[in-house]
């Protein structure tokens, strides 16, 4: 099953997948050429994937990578950071 997992991840990461953006904010920031942009913003698609990510493994495990992540200047980082978090209960 990790094996699936990372090649999922992989995957996604390869695309970039902008499905990590709200609609409503790609809508406004990514409509006119969203393959141009998703290329120029594949590394931070890529560290939104990794902060999603976390929700798979115990909370214990993560609990500094998303306090980091719920610290970060990105709004995006902060906003899967949040997802993330209410998969724990937390």
């Amino acid at each position: 099953m990790i094996s699936l997992r990372k090649d999922l991840s992989h995957r996604l990461k390869a695309m970039p997948d902008l499905g990590f953006y709200p609609e409503s904010w790609q809508i406004d920031n990514a409509l006119t050429d969203s393959a141009g942009f998703a290329k120029e913003h594949k590394h931070d698609i890529s560290q939104l994937i990794d902060i999603a990510d976390l929700q798979l493994q115990e909370f214990a495990a993560v609990k500094q990578q998303l306090k980091e992540a719920l610290q970060s200047s990105k709004q995006w980082q902060r906003y899967w950071a949040l997802i993330s978090l209410s998969h724990f209960n937390h």
